[in-house]
């Protein structure tokens, strides 16, 4: 670039002035290359006399004796020599008539070995004519004798210097020369200076005005174009602490920016500097502050249903704060929050509430303080992969498996992220223990099998608690009961425990009570009870209503048999109240009973009668292998025994018949049950 600078001032300039002056104008003169002067005129129709002052004094050099002529070549002079050299002319027919006088222009070049040549003239006249351009032209021969112009100088005052940055790579000599045009068409050119030059400055220092991301996840590095003409270019710095690396050079003094397409902006942050380069390779100071990019990174709390957005701090100049802007689900971009609430110091942002399957996108853009420069960040988007929680655990069954095993099955919710579940019982709906912790599967329904429950002796309840992958646990299931059935043999309200009378031997009833099932959505439709007979197969006794939890069984039919009893209740559900729209059935446990055994005893009998012929006990529910009736006389003389409960004494002994007398008899067997009766009495013998 060009620098311009009044590096000198003029001690002494002689210039004749004439207030008299006629019609003849002085306008330009000139050195030629062999250091001649011509002088040029506007005619005034005169014959002029030519005066010239080289020395300190004028002298008349020579006439003009043809009025049309307005230029004139002085070859008794080398102005290389002679450093001050002045021209006026004066009318031939009127020595009171003078123009004004001007002074060549001399001009001086020096190196001032930092690679700057520094050009020194005079002017040609004080104060400028009016006639002359308003600004010297600064020429350059390199190579010799080929002249270029490389710069105006504004004529103002004593403006008379120039410096000119060279950029020449090898030592070589430069001429210069000064040039003024007229308006009547004449060039005032100075005496031809040159010296021994090669390029030993730096061109001036850029400075990086920001680093920024672009949308396709380039690295964009800007700056201000350097404005020193011989500045060729660019090298772009990658700092690392307290030293730099060049990265690459861009070969264009005036692009003001550098894609740096080969840097990674989604996982890292990097600091740039920069420096000039010239033709002749010299660089310029390395650029100061250092510029780095802002990295974007994000943190899916996937619990929390939350993202934590954080990035570093730009530096290279002072920050205002960061605007980050938002798109959700492809919609138009947003500013989330400015830089009126994202101060200089905040580097991170939570953005909560997020849905699972959210599409987010994000950038970061930094302001300085006065807002005038800008950088973004690299963009981040990502879908949004939160903790689905299910929307409900329904715990469609309880249902009593055996003795000591309780069967659970509940729904599960195969797009939510469930973990494990934890299986909780209880013997009222208000105190639970955790009895058991199954991971979770992604099929329609789970089950878990209780194998420590005492379905015979109580009710148990049970719910579910959900954990999901976070080890959170977020809600609990409905409540399920188990039915728990109890049964009890009761005799007719009107028989006694032991001795019944003969109409009342077979009034037998099986007493059933459970409560309700609980934990349906659709609650209990009806109940199904199942009754069994000395271990045989189960059949339907009854449907009942829902609500009913009570329910005898009048079983003096089955006097003949055993007297075992057992029975369960299926529970169905009410399906079409049901909010999964499904009806499931629950089992009860298997409650199982003997009856209590019963005994008709006679007081009397006769031998070959037609009524009472046969004396012998009539028994319900008793053990046959556990039976023993004897008949004694009076005496205590055993007449008769049997452990058969089919056969009786037909009063006789050792095959003879007895008479009518009173016996005594003792009976004793045990009952299906295991109770033992004994019972002794008299029987009278009637013939």
């Amino acid at each position: 670039m060009i620098r311009k600078a009044i590096l000198f001032t003029l001690s002494y300039l002689l210039i004749i002035y004439n207030a008299f002056c006629g019609s003849t104008d002085l306008r330009c003169a000139s050195t030629n290359d062999n250091g001649t002067v011509t002088i040029t005129w506007m005619s005034g129709g005169d014959q002029l006399y030519i005066y010239r002052n080289s020395t300190g004094t004028y002298q008349l050099i020579d006439s003009i004796l043809n009025v049309a002529t307005t230029t004139y070549t002085d070859n008794n002079i080398n102005v290389f020599n002679t450093p001050n050299t002045f021209y006026y002319l004066q009318n031939l027919s009127n020595a009171s008539q003078l123009s004004d006088s001007l002074q060549v222009m001399q001009l001086n070049v020096s190196n001032a070995i930092s690679g700057l040549a520094d050009l020194l003239w005079n002017t040609n006249h004080l104060p400028s004519l009016a006639s002359s351009d308003s600004y010297y032209t600064v020429q350059r021969a390199y190579p010799k004798g080929v002249w270029k112009a490389i710069d105006p100088v504004n004529i103002s005052g004593y403006q008379d210097t120039y410096i000119d940055t060279i950029d020449i790579c090898t030592i070589d000599s430069i001429f210069y020369r000064i040039e003024l045009k007229d308006n009547s068409g004449c060039n005032a050119y100075s005496s031809v200076k040159g010296n021994v030059f090669d390029d030993k400055s730096n061109p001036n220092k850029p400075e990086i005005d920001s680093v920024s991301v672009d949308a396709n996840g380039n690295l964009i590095i800007g700056w201000t174009p350097n404005t020193n003409d011989d500045t060729y270019g660019y090298i772009i710095y990658q700092s690392y602490g307290f030293f730099s690396i060049p990265k690459d050079t861009i070969f264009n003094k005036d692009t003001s920016f550098y894609l740096y397409s080969g840097l990674n902006t989604a996982d890292t942050s990097v600091i740039f500097q920069m420096a000039a380069l010239d033709t002749c390779g010299n660089t310029s100071i390395i650029s100061d502050p250092k510029h780095n990019n802002i990295y974007l990174r994000y943190r899916l709390d996937r619990c929390d249903k939350q993202v934590i957005l954080t990035w570093n701090q730009y530096t290279g100049w002072p920050l205002s704060g960061y605007d980050l802007y938002y798109s959700l689900n492809g919609n138009a971009l947003s500013i989330l929050t400015n830089s009126t609430d994202i101060s200089s110091d905040t580097l991170n942002y939570t953005l909560t509430d997020l849905n699972d399957g959210d599409s987010l996108f994000f950038f970061v853009r930094a302001f300085s303080d006065d807002k005038s420069m800008s950088s973004s960040s690299n963009r981040v988007s990502f879908v949004a992969d939160i903790i689905n929680t299910p929307d409900s655990t329904y715990l469609k069954r309880v249902t009593v498996v055996d003795q000591n095993s309780v069967k659970l099955t509940w729904l599960v919710d195969q797009t939510a992220d469930i973990k494990y579940y934890h299986i909780l019982r209880g013997t009222s709906p208000t105190r639970f223990d955790t009895i058991a912790r199954l991971k979770s599967k992604k099929q329609a329904t789970m089950s878990y099998t209780d194998q420590l429950a005492s379905t015979n002796s109580k009710s148990y309840y049970y719910k579910l608690a959900v954990e999901d992958s976070c080890s959170k646990t977020l809600f609990l299931s409905n409540i399920g009961r188990t039915v728990f059935l109890d049964i009890e043999a009761n005799l007719d309200e009107s028989a006694e425990l032991d001795v019944f009378e003969q109409n009342n031997l077979y009034n037998s009833v099986n007493k059933l009570k459970w409560n309700q099932y609980e934990g349906w959505s659709g609650d209990v439709d009806f109940y199904n009870l199942y009754r069994s007979v000395d271990g045989g197969v189960y059949e339907l006794l009854e449907t009942l209503p829902y609500g009913t939890t009570t329910y005898d069984d009048d079983i003096g039919e089955f006097y003949e048999t055993d007297g075992y009893f057992c029975y369960y209740l299926e529970v169905v559900e009410n399906g079409l109240a049901n909010l999964f729209n499904i009806q499931d059935t629950s089992l009860s446990n298997g409650s199982c009973i003997y009856q209590i055994p019963r005994l008709f005893m006679p007081n009397a009998f006769n031998p070959g009668g037609q009524v009472n012929g046969v004396f012998k006990p009539i028994t319900v529910f008793e053990d046959a292998s556990k039976y023993l009736f004897q008949i004694y006389d009076r005496w205590g003389t055993l007449l008769f025994e049997s452990k058969d409960p089919t056969k009786g004494w037909d009063g006789t002994y050792k095959g003879r018949m007895l008479g009518t007398s009173a016996y005594v008899y003792y009976l004793n067997f045990t009952g299906t049950n295991g109770h033992i009766v004994g019972k002794k009495g008299q029987v009278y013998l009637i013939r």
